[in-house]
C-alpha cells in the first residue's frame, strides 16, 4: 500500500502565521504538522510515502521532513482541488492501494484501521462525531457501510464529518478522473467516492478522535 499527503495548499486563513511558510510546516509542540502525518503513516505501516505540494511550499516541507524517510514530492501545478492533487500523484500510486491523508489534520488514533479496513470493499473514510456538521462534508452511514457525502448540508443527516483520512483502491482513480469540477472550480475527492456508490460499489467507515480541523477530542474507535 502506497501512502499519499496532500500540502500543496499555503493556508491563507491562517495568515499572519503562515505567511512565511505553508501551514503543513508549522510546528506542533515542537513538531511540523507534515512530519506528524509522515509518522502517522509510518505507524500504519506505510513506507512508501508522496506528498503532494506546490512550486511554492515544497522547499520548506523537505526541510520540514528531513529525517523521514525516503519521501517522494509530487508537483500540484495549480491548486485545483484535493482530486487534482491525487490524480497528480497517479503515477506514483502505480495502480496500488493509497492510504490518503489530507496533511492540515492531526490525528490522535492510529491509521492503521483504515489500510485494515481496506480489503473486500472500494474504500474506508474516517469520520468523526462533532457538533456542527453542517460546517464540513458529512457522512450518511447505514450499519457501518457509507450510503452518501453530503458537502455542507443545511439540514444534516448526520453528525459524521470527512476528517480528512481515507483509504481506496485504484479503481476509484477512475472514477476520480471523469469528475467535473465543482462549484469551487475544484476536483473534490471525496466526490470520487459518491460516483462509486452509484456505480454500486461499497465504502466503510473508520471513526476519530482527529484534532485540527475536527475540534472535539472525545469519540471512540
Amino acid at each position: 500500500m502506497k501512502g499519499l499527503i496532500l500540502a500543496a495548499g499555503r493556508g491563507s486563513r491562517l495568515l499572519p502565521i503562515s505567511a512565511t511558510r505553508p501551514k503543513h510546516a508549522l510546528p506542533i509542540a515542537g513538531v511540523p504538522i507534515i512530519r506528524r502525518a509522515v509518522r502517522a503513516l509510518h505507524e500504519a505501516g506505510i513506507q512508501d510515502i508522496g506528498i503532494v505540494t506546490s512550486r511554492s511550499s515544497e522547499t520548506d516541507l523537505r526541510d520540514a521532513t528531513q529525517g523521514g524517510g525516503h519521501l517522494t514530492f509530487i508537483l500540484q501545478p495549480e491548486a485545483l482541488g484535493t482530486g487534482d492533487a491525487v490524480l497528480c500523484a497517479r503515477d506514483f500510486l502505480d495502480g496500488q492501494p493509497t492510504l490518503l491523508y489530507l496533511g492540515d489534520n492531526l490525528f490522535e488514533d492510529s491509521l492503521r484501521p483504515v489500510a485494515l479496513g481496506l480489503p473486500g470493499t472500494d474504500a474506508v473514510i474516517g469520520v468523526k462525531q462533532v457538533a456542527n456538521p453542517q460546517a464540513y462534508g458529512v457522512a450518511v452511514v447505514d450499519k457501518g457501510q457509507l450510503r452518501r457525502l453530503v458537502e455542507k448540508p443545511r439540514q444534516p443527516e448526520s453528525n459524521l464529518a470527512a476528517c480528512g483520512v481515507f483509504a481506496f483502491q485504484p479503481q476509484v482513480l477512475d472514477h476520480l478522473a471523469e469528475l467535473a469540477p465543482s462549484e469551487r472550480g475544484e476536483i473534490e475527492f471525496p466526490q470520487a467516492l459518491t460516483s462509486v456508490l452509484a456505480a454500486g460499489g461499497a465504502s466503510g467507515r473508520w471513526n476519530s478522535r482527529a484534532s485540527g480541523r475536527m475540534p472535539e477530542p472525545r469519540q471512540t474507535c
